[in-house]
């Protein structure tokens, strides 16, 4: 299932009482109706109303941009479990960064009419909404998912938990040279590093000795950032070849485990053009 931000609004949803709640893993602010309650499970949130009888079910998409479900929409994006979702009216701008527009779900049950709308992240990531309701409650439904998504709002890196584990993560790295040496035998031994420089770009080197092949220097250039998924810190490297690298990050003292692989923080000074 593509990871955009979805918002699935059941029956009987009012919007006369709202509170604004904090999702600190998707780093965004939301005004939900009052007295609902969300959990989290594998990184999706799902909000419920007192009776459970309205429910919101949550994702995030940070790898693809606004302009990629602007564009896919129109002819249909695939949603996985047998459902699809096109536009089928004209899109209407809250602002430069959030839209919304009439949408048709097609599914295994039917096909039915809804309202989807889209909210671009600093990250240049997707918030999306998508609303699901009967004929008869359409409307209010509408109105709720309008609410969330004027009102949906980022959180500055001075909130709370959400930019306490990103800047200790962005300490760690910044202006950092971490070395991981692999694959050594008599013959063969290979090493890699990773230079996180302050300015945001990134320089990856990989080091081969063989005596059959003998020696061989690779590097890579782009630029490195963070961002947060299901609660976890992910670093994300781009670099100029268009490969994107990302890694799950664990700290054990002066080693950071990138995707389970030990790198060291090392007392040399990276290497930044």
């Amino acid at each position: 299932m593509k990871q955009i931000l979805i918002f699935i609004l059941f029956s009987n949803i009012f919007c006369a009482k709202a509170q604004k709640t904090t999702l600190e893993s998707y780093g965004i602010k939301i005004e939900i109706p009052f007295g609902w309650t969300i959990s989290n499970t594998d990184g999706v949130y799902t909000c419920y109303s007192s009776n459970q009888s309205s429910g919101v079910v949550i994702t995030k998409d940070e790898e693809n941009s606004i302009e990629y479900y602007i564009a896919a929409l129109r002819t249909g994006v695939d949603f996985g479990d047998g459902i699809t979702v096109r536009t089928a009216g004209k899109l209407i701008f809250l602002s430069t960064a959030k839209s919304y527009s009439e949408v048709i779900i097609i599914g295994s049950s039917g096909t039915f009419k809804g309202w989807g709308g889209l909210m671009q992240t600093k990250n240049n990531g997707v918030i999306g909404f998508l609303v699901v309701a009967d004929k008869q409650m359409l409307d209010g439904a509408k109105k709720a998912m309008l609410t969330m998504l004027s009102s949906c709002e980022e959180i500055s890196m001075n909130d709370n938990a959400y930019s306490s584990g990103i800047h200790l993560w962005y300490n760690i790295l910044t202006a950092n040279h971490l070395q991981g040496n692999f694959d050594t035998s008599d013959d063969y031994a290979s090493s890699s590093s990773f230079d996180f420089c302050a300015g945001g770009t990134c320089t990856y080197t990989r080091d081969i000795n063989s005596s059959l092949l003998g020696s061989r220097l690779e590097k890579k250039y782009g630029a490195w950032q963070l961002t947060t998924n299901a609660g976890k810190i992910i670093l994300t490297i781009r670099f100029d070849n268009g490969d994107v690298w990302k890694y799950n990050l664990k700290r054990d003292g002066n080693i950071v485990h990138m995707n389970n692989v030990r790198y060291q923080i090392t007392k040399y000074r990276p290497y930044c053009n």
